[in-house]
């Protein structure tokens, strides 16, 4: 009976989409602006009109208002790419300035990427390992596991590098969000724990017989 008992299972993580969101029109609604010195690069956007194409516990095509605001934290490389760490905050809601219902907003670290000469960059963060928060009124998926991707298109003029940090440039932005909904067995273990099931099931018809 104890052995049985001591049947350990383990799990595996399996990720839920928080939310899913695209600009509303194609205009270019994201700035990254290169400081005077080339040393360092914001890419913003406030108050930018987006619909919710797939939200957690929500409405699919909801209105909202994307607000970004993240500066690079280390020099740009690259030679056929660029590549540069932000950090930055970020708020998705029902009502302009980060207000209303708050659909997802939080903090993070990440990396952006892209092409030299390309019309796109890639905005991407994952804790582990990095440092990503999410607060949310709607979604509850908020555990470990969580990750952000930012793409930005139509990136004008094309992606380079100014000194030591990503060009000055415009373009539009669509972003995802995905976090942890819990644990599930893993296969291996769910075949332990039914042979241990299996195991205390003949113990209690032993028992039985001899009472």
């Amino acid at each position: 009976m104890a052995a049985a008992m001591a049947v350990v299972v383990s799990a595996k993580a399996e990720a839920a989409v928080l939310l899913v969101f695209g600009q509303n029109g194609d205009g270019n609604t994201i700035t990254g602006t290169a400081n005077g010195g080339n040393t360092a690069t914001t890419i913003a956007g406030t108050n930018i009109a987006v619909t919710i194409t797939q939200l957690e516990n929500g409405v699919d095509n909801t209105p909202a208002f994307f607000t970004l605001n993240a500066t690079s934290t280390s020099a740009a490389t690259g030679v056929l790419a660029a590549q540069q760490d932000f950090a930055g905050t970020f708020c998705i809601t029902s009502l302009a300035g980060c207000a209303g219902v708050n659909y997802l907003s939080g903090n993070f670290q990440d990396v952006t990427f892209g092409l030299i000469g390309g019309g796109g960059l890639t905005m991407v963060s994952a804790q582990p390992p990095v440092t990503v928060n999410f607060t949310s009124d709607i979604a509850t998926s908020l555990g470990l596991g969580r990750a952000l991707s930012f793409s930005f298109t139509n990136v004008t003029p094309v992606v380079g590098i100014c000194g030591t940090t990503i060009c000055s440039f415009t373009s539009s932005v669509s972003g995802n969000f995905s976090g942890n909904i819990g644990q599930v067995p893993e296969p291996g273990s769910m075949l332990l724990l039914g042979s241990g099931l299996l195991g205390l099931a003949a113990v209690a018809r032993r028992r039985a017989r001899k009472s």
